[in-house]
């Protein structure tokens, strides 16, 4: 499996922070199911639910300990600054729990929801487009990179995620594995569905002999590691509004990827939540800045698409889902979006305002707590750096560093 990061320990550091975070919550959650086990209060109908519960919980922590096994092995890098600040970048909410359940819509219960994106795609592509060569940044578990894979024909498809559990499962799904995958829905639709055991494997359609020249990479999709016009067709998955790059920076990007007359193929919705107004675009600015960034005008389609609807799951999500397929006219010029930075980002005298991003993120490590306790409304960066250099003897400007990449990261997380 290539992992083409520049920096690839503090990569696996960031992942085994993940996997270590999730080992110890759920080590309390089997902890609180068997000090409720112990009530004599409990209805043989709850205590059966949360035994089922319990060993779903254990069961799912293994089948993710078994998928990450090559990443955990060897020695871990500890550096609290470095954890903190890559928690503070991950949004609250996208923990290992929430990206197991896009394994098992690829591999498992998913098939009509993967159709149905599948043809809206193809819908914006064109009738019987063919392309040699595939790049899909953001590819998840892959299910729609290996879809598009066979529609188009391609010679050449390279999935790229920076998510170790979702490409090193697809990964063992396309080798012909299978896959022993536990959901624990809340709520339940039932007492008999509490929790949900499946099987994540290949479609019957789907041989692994079909899949010549497809490859799946571990990597950073705002750094892809290619060189300029190295494809047909670069296609962006739910992607473009989840990554922190600005629109202004990342088109540029995957024009840059392309070759001349080549296909930027959107998918997914525009759902921008950052902190700045300016930022959260419309597809008519979409579509604005991907002109000025050296592609056609497009027409999107759009649709309602189920979303991670699995069949245990009573909260049955849809998104309106855009897709269109731009051709590169030009090669582009990139183009610095707006500084939109508070005035405390820009000048470390200025106070550091309370901001309800912090007081929510106030609960994740004991290093976040003592750093988030200097922020008072009155501080500066300055002086939050100064007492922490003292109290840790750490270099002051590394501490200066740190503190404003850290601060900045949980503030954007917000939304």
């Amino acid at each position: 499996m290539p992992c083409l990061f520049g920096d690839a320990d503090q990569w696996k550091a960031e992942w085994r922070f993940q996997w270590n975070t999730f080992d110890s919550q759920t080590e309390v959650e089997i902890q609180i199911c068997d000090d409720e086990l112990k009530s004599p209060g409990l209805s043989e109908l709850t205590r059966s639910r949360v035994t089922a519960v319990r060993k779903a919980k254990v069961d799912h922590r293994e089948q993710i300990r078994s998928v990450l096994a090559p990443l955990l092995s060897g020695s871990s890098l500890t550096l609290p600054a470095l954890e903190l600040h890559r928690l503070a970048s991950t949004p609250a909410n996208r923990t290992l729990p929430y990206y197991a359940s896009y394994v098992a819509r690829d591999w498992s219960w998913g098939e009509a929801e993967n159709q149905a994106s599948l043809a809206l795609a193809l819908r914006a592509l064109g009738a019987g487009v063919r392309v040699d060569s595939l790049l899909v940044l953001g590819s998840g578990a892959s299910r729609l990179a290996v879809d598009l894979h066979l529609a188009c024909e391609a010679k050449q498809t390279i999935a790229l995620d920076y998510n170790p559990l979702l490409i090193l499962a697809a990964q063992s799904v396309l080798a012909g594995n299978t896959l022993d995958w536990t959901e624990i829905p809340i709520p339940p639709i039932s007492h008999a569905e509490s929790t949900a055991a499946t099987s994540c494997a290949l479609p019957k359609t789907i041989a692994p002999g079909r899949l010549a020249g497809f490859r799946l990479i571990l990597a950073d999709a705002l750094k892809a590691p290619f060189a300029a016009g190295s494809f047909d067709c670069v296609v962006t998955p739910w992607f473009v509004d989840v990554v922190p790059q600005d629109l202004h920076l990342l088109l540029p990007s995957i024009n840059r990827l392309l070759k001349l007359g080549g296909t930027w193929l959107h998918f997914g919705p525009f759902g921008f939540t950052g902190p700045s107004p300016s930022r959260r675009y419309s597809i008519e600015e979409v579509l604005e800045i991907a002109l000025q960034s050296g592609f056609s005008l497009g027409v999107p389609v759009s649709e309602e698409l189920p979303y991670l609807r699995s069949p245990t799951n009573p909260q049955k999500r849809t998104e309106l889902v855009h897709s269109f397929a731009l051709k590169k006219l030009a090669e582009a010029k990139g183009t610095e979006p707006p500084a939109v930075l508070p005035a405390w980002a820009l000048n470390e005298s200025v106070a550091v305002p309370i901001v309800p991003a912090y007081v929510n993120f106030a609960q994740s490590t004991q290093t976040t707590l003592q750093i988030l306790s200097l922020v008072d409304g009155k501080r500066s960066l300055a002086e939050m750096a100064d007492l922490i250099a003292s109290q840790t003897k750490l270099d002051r400007a590394s501490v200066l560093g740190e503190l404003r990449g850290i601060l900045l990261a949980i503030a954007n997380r917000s939304g």
